[in-house]
């Protein structure tokens, strides 16, 4: 993408990638106008560098920044795309390229005085410039060398001859000219190649763990649902029972949604044992080495000099060369087939991979059903009070086994507790963690403030990514 120096730029990514990219010399010309983390955890570091460095340059902290104070401006992703830029008018770094503006020669030139007697002093000091310079153009010199080569001169082989080694020189560097594109060729197509299959996989495996961010969070949301249930009492055995086999169910659904099948008491991923014992063998990348023979294809090798010191020797050696070269040429074939050979060894590692990205988050949630699941079956045996005492005690082992879950996969979750401190230092509901499940009226807002009168769930973050925000009921104060 081609821009002009004048365009308004917004540079997001990695705090310590923006600044690097600040410091290169390569973008002074860019007009760049504010900068915007990709994460809200760097923007306190970021703004520092910035004051230290001296730079008056805004730090965005959300996609409406932009929108508000540069609705014009082009956003550069220094890191690659994100959820963030949908929406925006944005180009990744790699695909920017500055506008060069020629210089005129009219710009370049001073401004000439009116007086009579100053265009007299120029005309009297340039005339004698143009005479001397004139046949000292590099066009002249360049006609002097032609006239000089055109010049016959003694040669000691016959026209015949030099127009066959005239034309052997000039193959053999168009066979090592054509050696080089082919090499670039599948440079270029292996980098791509890599290139989509990474942009796959990072794509794969985001909605892989989201989806089951999203399942763990609404497992953790329900245990705490079923607590809330508990403690306004009047639960008989039954209800409890039924209330048990409900989140039983939920948890199980989560498994199967997943492709996790239970056969008895074992579990299965991709017709793979993965519970009690886990057998998911990842394959290793094997290739076939050959017998030497492909090598010696892509080797030049060195070419013996015949002894005879004549032009019909010379012409044979230049006919050996290309000959190995038009060998090696031939031979690329051979890389084609290890490029299908890698790309296809790394699509059965994704299989295998996978298994091992599902496996550690399946166990631990068979381990959850079937602790829950145990502890519920020892309810049938009691009565109203101690099955209530006995789920009580399974869901607060089912929360605290999701909290510590969700940490162990980088998830922050923000209690109650957590909003109303994070209230408290901006003075002002920040909307971006609510999910507001009720409405006020514009006119009760007048001369108040928006504040949280009755917390309902939790705030999940990703990484500072929100994944799931609170849902609160607020009044105005």
């Amino acid at each position: 993408m081609t821009i002009d120096n004048q365009k308004n730029i917004v540079l997001y990514g990695k705090a310590s990638t923006i600044l690097e990219l600040l410091d290169n010399p390569k973008y002074n010309s860019l007009k760049i106008v504010a900068v915007w983390p990709n994460e809200l955890t760097e923007e306190a570091s970021l703004r520092n560098a910035l004051n230290a460095k001296g730079l008056e340059i805004n730090v965005l902290v959300n996609k409406n920044g932009i929108y508000r104070s540069f609705p014009e401006a082009l956003v550069v992703a220094t890191d690659g795309y994100s959820e963030d830029l949908i929406g925006l008018n944005s180009c990744k770094i790699e695909e920017l390229e500055l506008e060069v503006v020629p210089v005129s020669q009219e710009t370049v030139e001073e401004p000439v005085e009116t007086s009579n007697e100053v265009v007299e002093e120029q005309v009297e000091v340039e005339t004698p410039e143009v005479v001397v310079e004139e046949p000292q153009t590099p066009i002249e010199k360049i006609v002097e060398v032609e006239k000089i080569v055109e010049v016959p001169k003694p040669c000691l082989f016959t026209d015949e001859q030099y127009t066959e080694l005239k034309d052997s020189v000039k193959a053999y560097f168009e066979y090592i000219a054509k050696l080089v594109n082919s090499v670039r060729q599948k440079d270029d197509s292996i980098y791509n190649m890599n290139k989509e299959l990474q942009l796959y996989k990072n794509d794969y495996y985001k909605k892989m763990l989201d989806g089951f961010l999203a399942d763990l969070i609404n497992l953790r949301e329900g245990a705490k649902s079923e607590l809330v249930d508990l403690a306004r009492g009047n639960c008989d055995k039954k209800q409890v029972l039924g209330n048990a086999e409900f989140y039983l169910g939920t948890i199980d659904e989560v498994l199967r949604t997943h492709q996790i099948v239970a056969k008895g008491e074992e579990y299965y991923l991709n017709n793979q044992l993965i519970y009690p014992s886990p057998n998911v063998i990842l394959p290793v990348m094997q290739f076939n080495t050959g017998t030497g023979r492909e090598k010696q294809q892509l080797e030049l090798g060195e070419v013996v000099a015949p002894e005879e010191a004549s032009m019909s020797s010379l012409l044979e050696l230049f006919k050996e060369y290309q000959a190995r070269l038009e060998k090696i040429y031939n031979a690329f074939d051979l890389q084609s087939k290890a490029i299908n050979e890698v790309y296809n060894t790394a699509k059965l590692q994704q299989n295998a991979a996978d298994g091992h990205f599902i496996t550690p988050i399946a166990v631990k949630l068979i381990m959850l059903f079937n602790n829950v699941t145990k502890r519920v079956n020892s309810i049938n045996d009691c009565d109203d009070e101690s099955a209530s005492t006995i789920y009580q005690n399974a869901i607060e082992y089912a929360l605290d086994f999701l909290t510590r879950m969700l940490n162990s996969l980088d998830v922050d979750i923000l209690q109650e507790q957590d909003l109303v401190a994070l209230n408290s230092e901006t003075e002002k509901l920040d909307l971006k963690y609510y999910r507001i499940l009720n409405k006020i009226k514009p006119e009760e807002l007048e001369g108040k403030k928006l504040v949280a009168d009755q917390y309902m769930s939790d705030c999940y973050l990703y990484n500072g990514r929100i994944l799931v925000p609170a849902k609160v009921k607020v009044r105005a104060e």
